[in-house]
């Protein structure tokens, strides 16, 4: 018996419809751009991946480094990247310019940033003792933001003191021309501390905190124009990062 034309297009839209049911929507992509490479101070972003959180809340998400030639807030303005990771002193400054930032979590409640010094070479009992020293800074950074803040507050003129342009090598710290080097206590602090270690050399670090200087650190951020076209992809996104973190501290997952 031949098929008439209407259950032959009766067989074709069921066959269509079964397609589709076939095929599950694919997972929005999304950039995740951190403020730095991968290290320690990144270790929840890469639980929410690893552990399989953004893809429970029907996430695709890449996990990207950062570093010096990645600027997380230039790729989200540049529609590059989705969200991202940039320091409050970042975000204050591309606020300040006009720039669409939202700031949706803040992941260190405490700036890491501080500054190691050779306590047998160059004592350090409080601000003071900068005047006449070489102190290491990397000029635009939030380290440089950081220092400014404490001499203005300690009462001391940039003329004071000697600001060195720091950059990724450290051999004007470990030959002494700079006294003062900045670092994060979870990330080159290890590094160096080592190695001053293995020289039999002491060292101490000096905490803005301690001296009344209060800068959080690694702002999780997006644009307003993300937020409001894609709310709740913006509200899944967020939970996921967070228990990834969440996940990363647990004492039960230290190995």
């Amino acid at each position: 018996m031949r098929a008439g034309p209407h259950s032959m297009w009766t067989w074709l839209a069921a066959a269509v419809f079964l397609l589709g049911c076939g095929r599950a929507e694919a997972p929005p992509e999304i950039n995740y751009r951190l403020k730095w490479l991968y290290n320690v101070s990144a270790v929840g972003d890469l639980f929410a991946d690893a552990r399989g959180h953004f893809s429970r809340a029907g996430l695709t998400v890449s996990v990207k480094p950062g570093g010096p030639e990645r600027d997380a807030l230039k790729e989200l303005e540049l529609g590059h990247a989705h969200f991202g990771v940039a320091s409050a002193d970042q975000v204050l400054r591309a606020v300040a310019k006009g720039a669409p930032i939202v700031v949706l979590a803040q992941l260190f409640q405490v700036n890491p940033l501080h500054w190691i010094y050779r306590p047998e070479r160059t004592p350090f009992a409080s601000p003071k003792d900068w005047k006449g020293r070489t102190l290491g800074v990397t000029f635009g950074g939030n380290d440089e933001t950081i220092m400014r803040a404490l001499l203005a507050r300690h009462g001391i003129a940039e003329g004071e003191v000697n600001l060195f342009s720091v950059r990724y090598d450290y051999t004007p710290f470990y030959e002494g021309r700079v006294a003062f080097w900045p670092l994060y206590l979870n990330a080159q602090a290890v590094i160096i501390g080592e190695k001053l270690a293995q020289a039999g050399e002491r060292f101490d670090f000096v905490s803005p905190d301690r001296l009344g200087v209060k800068f959080v650190a690694n702002s999780v951020v997006t644009t307003r124009q993300m937020l409001e076209r894609h709310p709740d992809r913006v509200r899944r996104f967020l939970a996921a990062l967070l228990e990834g973190w969440r996940d990363a501290l647990d004492p039960k997952n230290e190995e």
